[in-house]
């Protein structure tokens, strides 16, 4: 199932969609009955590309048009681990979908499990167009999924209304958490400086609860910065305060190792960025989360050392989310480069302008 995924893959994304349909009806040929009611609805995926589009175009008698209705939803409730792998293949509707106007009513997409975009300009124009139901799928962001929920009519109409009055919001919510003394306010601190450096924060002005400022990248961008305090006492309030469409930095320290403590660290690391990790899944699936790793002065940590931090890190970040993979219907946080740390050292400036 694996090899095919990765071929069906490769014909969607080159758009060949014939040679797609002959690898899921070979496999269906094969005596595989767990398979087969899978592979019977893999195919549907090879109807969102230009070819596909075409093919349904052209062809009479279609099943999976039936009274204006195109059935392209995917059904894999009951085989939680081929939900799993589905989760991995990419899927994209083509602009080319718009050649449909005038044949189909409604579109079902439901349930695609890595759908992330729409061809917003050319489904909004389609004027036979009047359901699209995209539920449950976890990855798409827009129409987002409290429209989603309301039924096909109302996607359709957010859609038309989105291109009609839209406008791109230059706003976004940018959190900074981690544990206490990880360096947050110092990173927030940093990126707004001018000189990409900050001061070493004393004591008594270590973040109590939440700090929340402003910072204005450029004429395109505008941060309202929620910097969490990271003692675990605060750990419960934080949770209602995290915000779905927002970025997150998850702020790390590098420590120096003596020899014979570096198993002990690294599980200290690893048991800290899955802590942040599953409540981040739990609080707000599917959100964008970036590692950043304070205190990587050479002088203080060997390059050797962090890097085998570095490494430790990435290892849980993969491992939690695959973890994640298989909630159905959820989204599963977007971390940024596979789990890849971001390094600097906030008092020297090294790597903030990175």
């Amino acid at each position: 199932l694996q090899r095919l995924l990765a071929s069906l893959e490769h014909a969607i994304q080159h758009d060949r969609w014939h040679a797609g349909w002959e690898m899921v009806r070979a496999a269906l040929s094969q005596d595989a009955p767990v398979l087969q009611p899978i592979l019977s609805q893999l195919w549907k995926c090879c109807l969102l590309c230009a070819s596909g589009v075409r093919w349904l175009k052209e062809a009479t008698g279609f099943t999976y048009v039936q009274y204006g209705v195109l059935d392209a939803s995917w059904q894999v409730d009951g085989n939680p681990w081929l939900r799993v792998a589905f989760t991995h293949l990419q899927v994209a509707v083509s602009p080319a979908v718009a050649e449909l106007d005038g044949l189909v009513t409604a579109i079902d997409l439901s349930h695609f499990p890595s759908l992330e975009k729409l061809p917003v300009v050319q489904l909004s124009n389609m004027r036979s167009l009047e359901r699209l139901t995209c539920i449950q799928c976890p990855q798409l962001v827009s129409p987002p999924p409290e429209v989603a929920r309301q039924g096909g009519e109302a996607v359709v109409e957010f859609l038309r209304e989105a291109e009609r009055d839209g406008c791109f919001n230059t706003d976004m919510l940018l959190f900074l958490i981690g544990d206490g003394e990880a360096g947050k306010t110092s990173t927030i601190a940093a990126l707004r400086s001018p000189e990409g450096r900050a001061e070493e924060v004393p004591i008594d002005r270590r973040t109590v609860g939440v700090d929340v400022s402003h910072w204005r990248v450029d004429e395109e961008l505008d941060f309202r910065v929620h910097d969490l305090a990271g003692q675990k006492i605060y750990t419960v309030t934080h949770q209602y305060a995290l915000a779905l469409r927002a970025v997150y930095l998850l702020v790390w320290r590098a420590h120096p190792i003596q020899d014979g403590d570096e198993g002990h660290w690294l599980e200290r690391q690893k048991e800290m960025i899955s802590r942040w990790l599953d409540l981040l899944q739990c609080r707000v699936p599917g959100a964008p989360v970036m590692l950043v790793a304070t205190h990587t002065d050479p002088d203080l940590v060997s390059p050797q050392h962090l890097h085998r931090q570095c490494a430790a890190v990435k290892e849980a970040v993969q491992a939690r989310v695959r973890g994640h993979a298989g909630e159905a219907g959820v989204s599963r946080l977007h971390v940024w480069h596979g789990g890849d740390s971001v390094c600097i050292d906030c008092i020297a400036g090294l790597g903030v302008e990175e």
